[in-house]
């Protein structure tokens, strides 16, 4: 097992590595949850549609462009009447055009219902995945840019997950606690969630102080705890019992997820300027020796298993050898007493002869 404080000499710096595994943690929480209202939402709006008339109707044949007029605002970037799109409706197939079984501009309709801005964001959805991934609907509702190739709630960062659940109507009455967008004070324990993920995964200085870093472990705990619809998800609850164990510096972390965790964080320290090179450093002479350790553990275990292989092997051969045995011991007994049996019965007519 690895452990964070090993890492890194500045405590600052720890702070922030135990923070970006906090958030880590708490998207593992809210997966499933949002998963599961990703697909409630899919089938409240087929529901609705489908109640006007269509059912049971889908289409798969419409991309996201024919839905779309031209220009749409922050999308197309056509200018003049007869200027040509050169955004989204760039080609004949992707001209805006009615949906041919009436469906999918009824879908489209009602995302954009559900949006709290009723500004969607159609770059990252894909019409024609619509009826068959409800993640695809779900993607209407993240930020509009980096989440077009994201198919499912796994792929989607903790800034993708909570902005779902901010701009989504269907999440109104999935809290106990009103979801407040934009600056509020105090602000709701989405949008501080939001703030946390965006603060850990973009700072300046990938530094957190003590009371910071507490606030964080209140922040996520407070959420995946809230009563409203989490409280009883197993996922969340796990999540939960990880923070608390994180938090008191007794959670067990094994290499494999220490060297991801690693080269996740790398890849923001190498972003940040006037980052010290000395925690570069740490963090590379660490990352090598996870993955030398990580490289004995496997050829210890390869050479058990080669072992224990040929024990059994060996096992089984001297088994087999005995099994031959005994069968050979047991035909020769089998032929004496038959050799036997037919001395007698060539014998005892000779007695009654004589």
């Amino acid at each position: 097992m690895s452990s964070l404080v090993d890492v890194f000499t500045d405590k600052g710096t720890t702070n922030w590595l135990k923070a970006w595994l906090a958030v880590d943690i708490a998207k593992s929480g809210l997966d499933q949850f949002a998963d599961n209202e990703a697909k409630n939402v899919h089938a409240n709006i087929y529901n609705t549609v489908w109640s006007s008339g269509q059912f049971p109707a889908m289409c798969i044949g419409c991309c996201t462009a024919n839905l779309l007029k031209c220009p749409t605002p922050g999308i197309c970037n056509k200018r003049g009447t007869n200027s040509l799109c050169q955004g989204m409706h760039d080609t004949i197939a992707k001209q805006p055009r009615p949906c041919p079984t009436n469906v999918c501009n009824k879908v489209f309709d009602e995302i954009k219902t559900l949006h709290k801005f009723s500004i969607p964001s159609w770059k990252n959805t894909s019409a024609e995945q619509w009826a068959r991934n409800p993640w695809e609907i779900a993607k209407a509702y993240l930020p509009k840019d980096g989440y077009a190739e994201k198919s499912s709630v796994q792929d989607t960062d903790f800034n993708g997950i909570i902005s779902f659940m901010m701009n989504c109507k269907h999440f109104d009455n999935k809290f106990s606690f009103p979801i407040a967008t934009g600056k509020h004070n105090p602000p709701c324990l989405l949008t501080k969630a939001r703030e946390i993920g965006r603060t850990v995964r973009h700072s300046s200085q990938c530094k957190v102080t003590d009371a910071d870093l507490q606030d964080i472990f209140t922040t996520l705990t407070n959420l995946l705890s809230d009563q409203t619809s989490l409280t009883l998800d197993v996922t969340a609850l796990e999540a939960v019992k990880k923070l608390a164990e994180l938090q008191k510096e007794t959670l067990k972390i094994t290499t494999g997820e220490m060297i991801h965790l690693l080269d996740a964080a790398n890849d923001t320290l190498k972003k940040v300027q006037n980052i010290a090179d000395k925690s570069l450093d740490e963090m590379q002479v660490y990352l090598n020796q996870c993955k030398k350790d990580l490289k004995s553990h496997t050829d210890t275990c390869k050479h058990e298993l080669d072992d224990h292989t040929a024990k059994c092997t060996k096992a089984i051969d001297g088994h087999a050898s005995k099994a031959v045995e005994s069968t050979y011991e047991q035909s020769c007994k089998g032929m004496h007493d038959f050799a036997f049996t037919v001395s007698c019965l060539l014998i005892a007519p000779k007695a009654y002869i004589g």
